[in-house]
This record gives structure tokens, C-alpha cells and sequence, in this order.
């Protein structure tokens, strides 16, 4: 096959052109290169930004725990308060119970407790492994 003839101007292009081509391939490269620096700095100020906004949301649920923690404490004043002014002393914990004295007090209670059905009856079927 023949080569296919050429207009006279790509002919110019291809004999001296090749500087013109060359030059427009650097305007092409210098011309990505600025995108991606303006798209580079963009990313980064939209990140800056999100960071900003982390810091203020951080900030912001830092202020509604420390409100929060005021609130509990103003409460916990506040109930003393009434405490305080009804006379009432704040009531021991009670003391934890030895087995004898356990054993005695429930055997009291059932004493006292009018069984609506009758007595509870025991377990019927030994108990075959105890944890």
C-alpha cells in the first residue's frame, strides 16, 4: 500500500511542526499539572474544614457533658437539700446476714405469711448435681 498523501499543511507539521507539537505538549502537561495542584489544594481545604467541624462537634458534646454533669451535681445538692430539711438521716446499708441468722429470719417470715393455697410443698425429686 501507498502512503496516503498529505494536505500541505500537515506536511509543514511534520517537517517543522514537531517544535509547535511539542510546545502544545507542555501547555497540555503544565495545564494538568495546575488542575492537580488546584484539585490537591482543594482536597486539602475541605479537609481542614472537616477537621474544623470534628473539633466543634468535639467541643460541643464536651459543653452538653459538662452541662449534663452540672445538672447531676445541682440534683444531687438539691436532694441533699430536702434531705437536710425533712430531718431524715440517710439510712445505713444493712449488714450482711451470717447463715444462722439468715436460716432464723426466713424461717420467721414463713411464720408470719399466710399462705393463700396452703404450704408450699418441697421438692419431690432429689436433686441430682448441685453447682
Amino acid at each position: 500500500m501507498e502512503p496516503r498523501a498529505r494536505p500541505p499543511e500537515e506536511e509543514a507539521e511534520g517537517r517543522g511542526g514537531g517544535e509547535e507539537k511539542e510546545r502544545r505538549r507542555e501547555e497540555g502537561r503544565e495545564k494538568k499539572d495546575e488542575e492537580k495542584k488546584d484539585e490537591e489544594k482543594k482536597d486539602e481545604e475541605k479537609k481542614d474544614e472537616e477537621k474544623k467541624d470534628e473539633e466543634k462537634k468535639d467541643e460541643e458534646k464536651k459543653d452538653e457533658e459538662k452541662k449534663d454533669e452540672e445538672k447531676k451535681d445541682e440534683q444531687k445538692k438539691d436532694e441533699e437539700k430536702k434531705d437536710e430539711q425533712k430531718g431524715e438521716q440517710p439510712q445505713p446499708q444493712p449488714q450482711p446476714l451470717d447463715r444462722a441468722d439468715l436460716d432464723k429470719a426466713l424461717e420467721q417470715l414463713d411464720a408470719e405469711d399466710q399462705f393463700q393455697l396452703g404450704r408450699p410443698q418441697g421438692r419431690q425429686v432429689p436433686v441430682e448435681k448441685d453447682w
